[in-house]
């Protein structure tokens, strides 16, 4: 005796990563009978992101059927945080820090280069995570500032240095010490 035709009919063929098992759903057709999903010939349920080829075969007595399709799993949206992006001119290049959410590597361009700028300017930083589970990127501003010299400082110590030297040099010994005296 010859089995009946029966379906399986997937749904939910796109899962996002998050580290757990994913699976499609499934209905059979008629309903209720058993059926079992294999990925890229095996058993085991996916993990991690990529595309599978997914077979759904029913497991009925009476009822044959099977079903072919692609199963994917998306890579996760990671985050990007960047470090200290404003620096004052030394001659050196400016590294930008930048971390990932899953700690993920992050790659960093600056203007579209790989090469940490160092003269004083406005650039654009780009990181991205191209990770096997994890995909993003992010944008900063690294701004590199002219070093300001620090304004001169008052001294009144050495200023009255100076003049108690001026009045030693120009007057007697009583006279100088008595403007030192009321220094």
């Amino acid at each position: 005796v010859a089995k009946a035709e029966g379906e399986v009919v997937l749904d939910g063929l796109l899962a996002v990563y998050d580290g757990t098992e994913k699976s499609p759903s499934y209905a059979t057709v008629p309903s209720g009978l058993s059926a079992s999903l294999t990925f890229n010939g095996s058993a085991a349920l996916p993990v991690t992101a990529g595309t599978y080829t997914v077979v759904g075969t029913l497991n009925a007595p009476n009822h044959a059927g099977a079903v072919t399709d692609l199963f994917v799993v998306a890579r996760a949206t990671d985050t990007i945080t960047f470090g200290q992006t404003n620096h004052f001119y030394n001659g050196a290049p400016k590294v930008v820090t930048a971390v990932s959410g899953s700690g993920a590597p992050v790659a960093l361009t600056y203007d579209g280069a790989v090469v940490a700028p160092a003269e004083v300017g406005v650039y654009a930083v780009t990181g991205v995570v191209d990770a096997a589970n994890w995909a993003a990127t992010g944008t900063a501003e690294l701004v590199i500032s002219a070093q300001v010299d620090a304004a001169p400082v008052f001294d009144p110590v050495g200023v009255q240095t100076a003049m108690v030297g001026m009045v030693i040099a120009g007057r007697s010994t009583t006279t100088a010490r008595s403007a030192i005296d009321s220094i």
